[in-house]
């Protein structure tokens, strides 16, 4: 009796195992050029029975034979139902494209646009399927990770180091040897010490993912040798979106201490100088060299103290605000708008020794040096989007960066090597920078006959400015009332100004042909022609102006 259960129970296992049928395929994204879809959900209506996506967007699910509805859902995303009909031991093969709606869904076609670019699985799929080496971090994985600057998020990029206050090293190369690219447009520096614009001055708030090349492609510009960098702004909300975030911070060595700064400008706390620094019009660009000015003449035509003011350093801030919403219109049309403007700074205070010893180990320079520095930090994005489903999609941005360093930096010790004395050698060197950069980008996507011609444009003009007014060098013998100036052996107390303006023009142009057959959505053969123009003006200036010994 036993045994003929036991073989009862084999046939009805076979038995069970042959009433079932598999159904199998591959789910793309309809938003992202009909690439394959990891991490969707696809499931049989009416009972528990489903699979996720694979990183291809491959899936397979046994189900019994008969009639059924497979439901292809994402998150906001417009959910597909297939019916079809199976057999025993049937594997049939069910292929889906899905993205978001253009009729009933319209209010999450571009979130779902947006959250598809920014998050972790659609940028490592694009980094697989590109035919060059890159890497990539997105808004999800940044705000993940707690990073609030592009410099922070790129950081956590394999091979890229951040290195205190040098900015990011790719290769074992700064940002002297990096390029910077926003929305696959050049954005150039306003500081000449620079190549790129430094990574900490971009907010996150603003970021949609950042592509980090570390090796040459015919998209890029050859002006690089460690990598080329290329920010992508934010997309345009769908609907309705604020954000408002403020913050506090400080440090035990210089919050509440306290802190000496040159509090010359009109606006010091928010970084802008005003008119206080201006370069006296007796020593203009139109004026003749060597002009003197008596010392009464002197006091009279600058605004600006050699003495800084002490104060007590308070917390750091930081602001930012983000707005942005978008409106339907006739014939599929819509259009959006983004606009975002940050603000923080930092106080910094830093002691130390400064020695330098002969080839006999004497010490001919022993300092004791304090620096104060007050840092600020501004950005603001403009973004109006204008497109149509399937036929075009144009981008105007407005970018705005800049940033101003108030820094005095006192050394007191002793200088053999520069002048024997009995007092002490005494140098105070008080210098105010800011960097501006404005520009403005124009980017376009066209699609023509059925996406057989694609057309990609972009086209963008940056001003830059880089103003140092009114560095102030002061070298005395003693401090305080005793104090006598140090005017000889080139040597001299001295006033500097310097104004460096550029203006940066440049574009590309990208013509995308496919042609062969149509494969879920997509040619089987394309062919890319591309163009990209750079030119960039520079114009400087600047005057010393010295003490009379």
């Amino acid at each position: 009796m036993k045994f003929k259960l036991s073989i009862l129970g084999v046939f009805f296992t076979i038995f069970s195992f042959a009433q079932n049928a598999t159904i199998s395929g591959t789910v793309t994204d309809k938003d992202l050029k009909d690439e394959a879809l990891p991490f969707a959900n696809v499931t049989i209506k009416g009972t528990s029975t489903g699979a996720t996506t694979d990183m291809d967007g491959k899936y397979a699910i046994d189900v019994p034979a008969g009639n059924h509805i497979v439901v292809f859902s994402f998150l906001g995303y417009v959910s597909k139902e297939i019916p079809f009909i199976v057999i025993e031991g049937e594997k049939k093969t069910i292929n889906q494209s899905i993205g978001s709606g253009s009729v009933t869904m319209k209010d999450v076609v571009v979130k779902a646009t947006q959250k598809g670019r920014e998050r972790e699985s659609a940028l490592l799929l694009d980094q697989k399927n590109a035919i060059e080496i890159k890497q990539s971090i997105g808004a999800q994985e940044m705000a993940r990770k707690g990073v609030s600057t592009v410099e922070q998020g790129v950081s956590k990029i394999s091979g890229v180091s951040k290195v205190a206050d040098r900015g990011i090293f790719i290769r074992g190369l700064d940002d002297r040897y990096n390029y910077l690219q926003i929305n696959g447009l050049n954005f150039i520096p306003s500081d000449p010490n620079l190549k790129t614009i430094p990574l900490s001055y971009i907010p996150t708030d603003i970021v949609r993912n950042v592509d980090v090349y570390k090796t040459f492609n015919s998209s890029l510009y050859q002006d690089f040798a460690g990598a080329s960098i290329n920010i992508l702004t934010k997309d345009v909300s769908s609907k309705p979106y604020t954000k408002v975030s403020i913050s506090v911070g400080g440090n035990t060595i210089t919050s509440l201490q306290d802190h000496k700064i040159s509090n010359d400008g009109t606006s010091e706390f928010f970084g802008y100088t005003g008119n206080n620094r201006n370069l006296p019009t007796e020593f203009g660009k139109n004026q003749i060299l060597q002009y003197d000015a008596t010392s009464l003449e002197s006091k009279k035509l600058f605004n600006s103290s050699w003495t800084p003011k002490i104060t007590k350093a308070p917390l750091t801030l930081g602001t930012s605000f983000t707005n942005s919403d978008s409106y339907s219109l006739s014939n599929e049309r819509k259009i959006g708008y983004l606009f975002n403007m940050n603000f923080s700074n930092n106080y910094i205070t830093q002691t130390g020794q400064r020695r330098n010893l002969n080839s006999s180990g004497t010490a001919f320079k022993d300092f004791e040096t304090s620096k104060w520095s007050y840092f600020t930090q501004k950005s603001a994005l403009a973004t109006i989007n204008y497109r149509k489903q399937d036929k075009y999609n144009y981008f105007l941005n407005l970018i705005y960066i800049q940033n101003s360093e108030n820094t005095i930096e006192e050394s007191k010790g002793e200088n053999t090597d520069f002048i024997t004395i009995d007092k002490p050698f005494f140098l105070r060197d008080t210098k105010y920078s800011e960097n501006t950069s404005v520009g403005i980008q124009q980017l376009g996507n066209i699609i023509f006959l059925d996406r057989k011609f694609i057309l990609d444009y972009g086209i963008a003009a940056t001003k830059g400015k880089n103003n140092v007014p009114d560095r102030k060098l002061l070298i005395t013998e003693g401090v305080g009332v005793d104090a006598k100036y140090v005017t000889f052996g080139g040597a001299d107390p001295f006033r500097f100004y310097s104004e460096l303006d550029n203006l940066n023009l440049n574009g590309k142009m990208d013509l995308e042909f496919n042609f062969g057959d149509e494969i879920n959505n997509k040619f089987k053969n394309s062919i890319k022609l591309g163009y990209n123009g750079d030119m960039t003006d520079y114009s400087f200036f600047n005057r010393s102006i010295r003490t009379k010994g």
